[in-house]
């Protein structure tokens, strides 16, 4: 019995030692358990740190790259050019060629009384009575709202209200009325007097013309008038009437 007692006050002396023992020490212990987790951040930062810096010293090597490559190939152009100037110096220069604009005609239009195919109308000016129909019907059938206007008389354009009105039906014409279209012969003019001529012209169409406007003849007469030097339509065209060949002074193609 005395033995028991002497062992269990051997182990209560012992846990008691221990539990001082670690009382005394958790201070400590609390301390460097501190220390070692700050430890850990602080090398956790570290590690974080370094790769931001490797990161970024990446980058500024690619950027360092694209630059040698950027200067190299800078480097090449300017060979190139150097190169192109060269050839440049060594070839003699070329004419000069006014480009031709939509405002300039040609110098002379087609022969009086030939047959004119739509794919060979152009702009030829308003200088003669023929020339001025020919121009007017390039403009009505290739060209713009504006350049049709240079060829009315101001008593046509005077009866024009809505500008935009009117473009839009003249793109409208050159779509429907324009496909139809073949070509355009004058075949005689008459001189009314020193400013007014009339035109006989036979119009080719598709027959489907018929159908789209049934006031287009094959054959009709066109009113010039002179204003200044150029040759203006005085008025919508007229279907042609028997006795017109007959009557004043009539010049046949």
């Amino acid at each position: 019995m005395n033995h028991l007692k002497t062992v269990f006050a051997i182990a209560v002396t012992a846990l008691l030692a221990f539990t001082a023992t670690y009382f005394a020490l958790k201070p400590n212990t609390d301390r460097l358990h501190a220390d070692l987790q700050n430890a850990l951040a602080a090398q956790d930062r570290l590690a974080k740190e370094r790769e931001e810096l490797v990161s970024d010293l990446k980058r500024r090597e690619a950027e360092l790259e694209q630059g040698r490559k950027d200067k190299t190939e800078l480097l090449r152009l300017r060979g190139e050019v150097g190169q192109l100037r060269t050839q440049l110096g060594s070839v003699p220069p070329k004419a000069t060629v006014k480009p031709t604009t939509v405002t300039e005609t040609k110098t002379k239009g087609h022969p009086p009384g030939s047959y004119i195919p739509k794919t060979e109308l152009s702009h030829v000016g308003f200088a003669t009575p023929e020339a001025a129909l020919e121009t007017m019907a390039w403009a009505t059938l290739v060209g713009t709202y504006q350049q049709t206007k240079e060829g009315l008389a101001p008593a046509l354009l005077a009866g024009v209200k809505n500008e935009d009105e009117e473009s839009q039906q003249h793109e409208q014409q050159k779509l429907a009325v324009g496909s139809l279209f073949k070509g355009v012969q004058v075949l005689a003019k008459k001189t009314l007097s020193e400013d007014r001529v009339e035109l006989k012209m036979k119009t080719d169409f598709d027959p489907a013309i018929k159908d789209l406007a049934p006031h287009i003849k094959e054959f009709m007469i066109q009113n010039m008038v002179k204003i200044g030097d150029s040759w203006k339509i005085e008025s919508d065209p007229r279907e042609h009437q028997a006795g017109w060949d007959s009557e004043g002074q009539v010049l046949n193609y």
